[in-house]
């Protein structure tokens, strides 16, 4: 099983820059899951599928197979084992991405295809993953975490005898 590592936090925080020093440092490979997106979006374009079309970029999610790879130090995207990099910064691709990025059967499939990856390569990317190792969060400090740690897992955040819970997650 390889070391998955999610770096979260807010636009601008720092999370791409961060992952990729810490993927470079570390062998890691960096997920770039703007470009896992970009991928699927050319899986949906190459089947002819139009943006508005939800069923059928649903449906076509059932037969994408996107992974990415480091070759002499550079990012290779593929899709379904044809490396697609040279097709992802097109603004065709870019549009198609956008839209269907928000349907939560996609969101879905890329995170499946995220938790695919993690399991045979060492890892790490920005976004959240639940199954990530460690989680680091970027521009946020601890009374912000605290907080929005108890609205998502309940909880006042202290122990018994009043005394701030310690938080096996650490700011950066």
């Amino acid at each position: 099983m390889g070391y998955n590592v999610a770096i979260d936090g807010p636009a601008g925080a720092g999370k791409s820059t961060i992952a990729k020093l810490v993927a470079k440092e570390k062998g890691y490979i960096y997920v770039d899951t703007g470009a896992m997106y970009r991928g699927l979006a050319i899986h949906f374009l190459d089947k002819g599928i139009e943006p508005g079309e939800t069923d059928k970029v649903i449906e076509a999610c059932k037969d994408a197979e996107v992974t990415i790879a480091y070759e002499d130090g550079v990012q290779h995207v593929y899709l379904n084992g044809n490396d697609i990099s040279s097709r992802l910064r097109n603004e065709e691709v870019g549009n198609m991405a956008s839209v269907t990025s928000a349907i939560p059967e996609v969101r879905k499939k890329l995170l499946e295809l995220q938790q695919n990856l993690a399991k045979t390569q060492n890892v790490i990317m920005d976004g959240r993953d639940p199954q990530a190792q460690p989680l680091c969060l970027c521009g946020r400090g601890k009374r912000v975490f605290r907080r929005q740690h108890r609205a998502r897992h309940g909880g006042s955040g202290r122990t018994a005898d009043g005394r701030p819970r310690a938080h096996q997650r650490e700011d950066l």
